[in-house]
């Protein structure tokens, strides 16, 4: 991460920008494929977390006026989300400006009636500056992926989306860089997320520093950047330990991406390579997770300053509740709810469908299910007045209703990071990406989830649904630790954001506060 020795440099870089775009624009895409990521791992326990002190920071007024982050997402939701809420932080706590680059097809979900072409700036989703001083303004623009009708991951072929990113994406991103700097707002840090080499590209030809923002856990984090960095064989025994800061991995329980067969490991690898690199001071990952919730496996990590900027939790882009979902959550006892969703990408096996449908109705409590229209097969709500089902809605403001009692989550790490901050304790299910290691850290480290044990066709039975529902719910001795410790880790998520000067808050100034000293 190479950064200019002034403000004025970076705009004379971005001006320039054209030339070195030039002799750039016939850069080939991948020819190897690579995985999608996939989270597997455990954590220490929560009494053996130190929370490590945190110097204050300066927040000197040397910040750079024209500070403008290009943030970089791809389409899925999991990533525009966590980009979205930490855009915020970065223009209220900087007065910067923030321009959020996401594939066209998922900019045509946000802003139905855009007509902005891939690689232009969209200034009518410019958002009103969010400090009284006229600073911190948002604003959106398209990229293409290559897939502007959208790709299925679920379909594939990922090595294919891959090799499309690589090449058209640095192409429409850095025509969008172009035009950012002809409408005098240059670019002068670029914050992308996993596989988007391509906007490492784009920095490099900027002369401007990048920044890694990791959405997974801190836990995931550790276990690639060893991986990639020492390469052990983590299918040699049913039980390794040699991740600094985790207790012993079963095999199973590593994230998928690091496998040989998965389609994305090629850029994954690129980007690791990239972090690794030590140019005399420890480069910067900014990580979805607050410090006490993860604190030995972030100081675990050598040779790379891991900023734990979460949970990164906020309002949504989602269509308002048009169903009533609120209003019958309303009208539920306190804590009497099973809430069920499986993200933006998972999409059970019919046969899975099933057995979830047989196990809320035996349950006899009160469901709200999730189920989307591209989902593959759909249950029929059971009993009248039982469950319900919409195919989307609000997850923050569900899981903060208190109504609900119960989430029945895929474990994806934004998921759980809501239902921390929500202090809602889970049924985990997870099925691919990070959340097998998700689940295992839920189940095992922070107590505060039950992995039901599925049949060896890897279907999770209704009775075993069911068990585990009660579990969770009922007033045994587990279901009143689970909720116990949910209420704990709440609090302390909330401290984490508290008021801005929490430590999450605090670790995000000392980022800001770096870089107005390079």
């Amino acid at each position: 991460m190479q950064l200019l020795p002034c403000s004025c440099c970076h705009l004379a870089a971005a001006r320039s920008l054209g030339a070195k775009l030039d002799q750039t624009q016939g850069r080939p895409g991948w020819t190897r494929s690579d995985g999608f990521f996939l989270r597997a791992a455990r954590a220490m326990d929560a009494s053996v977390c130190s929370t490590a002190k945190i110097p204050q920071p300066t927040m000197s007024a040397t910040l750079p006026p024209h500070l403008h982050f290009l943030m970089v997402s791809l389409a899925a939701q999991g990533q525009i989300n966590p980009i979205r809420n930490l855009a915020r932080r970065l223009a209220t706590l900087a007065g910067a400006r923030v321009t959020i680059a996401t594939p066209l097809s998922s900019h045509r979900r946000l802003f139905p009636a855009s007509t902005t072409d891939a690689g232009q700036p969209d200034d009518a989703t410019q958002e009103l500056p969010l400090n009284p001083d006229g600073s911190g303004i948002i604003s959106y623009a398209p990229y293409s992926d290559g897939f502007d009708a959208g790709f299925d991951f679920q379909a594939g072929p990922v090595d294919l989306f891959v090799t499309h990113l690589k090449s058209v994406g640095y192409r429409t991103l850095s025509a969008l860089a172009q035009a950012l700097a002809a409408a005098g707002r240059p670019v002068t840090c670029v914050v992308y997320t996993m596989t988007i080499t391509c906007a490492l590209d784009l920095a490099r030809d900027l002369n401007v520093p990048s920044v890694l923002y990791w959405t997974q856990a801190a836990a995931i984090f550790a276990i690639c950047y060893h991986n990639f960095r020492h390469r052990p064989d983590l299918k040699s025994s049913k039980f390794t330990e040699v991740i600094p800061g985790l207790p012993r991995l079963r095999a199973e329980d590593f994230p998928t991406l690091i496998a040989e067969s998965n389609p994305t490991r090629l850029p994954i690898e690129e980007i690791f390579a990239e972090v690794g690199k030590s140019a005399g001071e420890k480069q910067r990952v900014l990580v979805n997770t607050f410090r006490e919730l993860e604190a030995a496996v972030m100081e675990g990590v050598s040779g790379v300053k891991l900023t734990a900027v979460g949970p990164v939790v906020g309002e949504e882009l989602a269509e308002e509740d048009q169903v009533g979902y609120i209003e019958w959550l309303g009208a539920q006892e306190k804590g009497s709810v099973v809430y069920v969703a499986f993200g933006s990408i998972t999409r059970p096996a019919a046969r899975q469908v099933e057995e979830i449908a047989r196990g809320l109705k035996d349950s006899g409590r009160p469901y709200l299910w999730v189920q989307r229209k591209d989902g593959g097969s759909r249950a029929a709500v059971a009993e009248e007045g039982q469950g319900m089902l919409v195919e989307w809605c609000r997850q923050v403001k569900v899981l903060s209703h208190g109504a609900v009692g119960c989430f029945v989550t895929h474990c994806g790490w934004n998921s759980m990071t809501e239902a921390i901050m929500s202090g809602v304790p889970m049924v985990l299910l997870p099925d691919r990406i990070d959340q097998p290691t998700n689940a295992a850290l839920a189940e095992m480290v922070w107590g505060i989830g039950v992995r039901p044990k599925a049949g060896e066709d890897g279907v999770v039975s209704a009775a075993e649904l069911q068990r585990c529902i009660g579990m969770v719910m009922g007033e045994g001795e587990t279901g009143m630790e689970v909720r116990k410790c949910a209420a704990k880790w709440k609090e302390k998520a909330a401290e984490a954001v508290a008021n801005d000067d929490g430590p999450s808050a605090t670790e995000l100034k000392i980022f800001l506060d770096g870089m107005s000293q390079q």
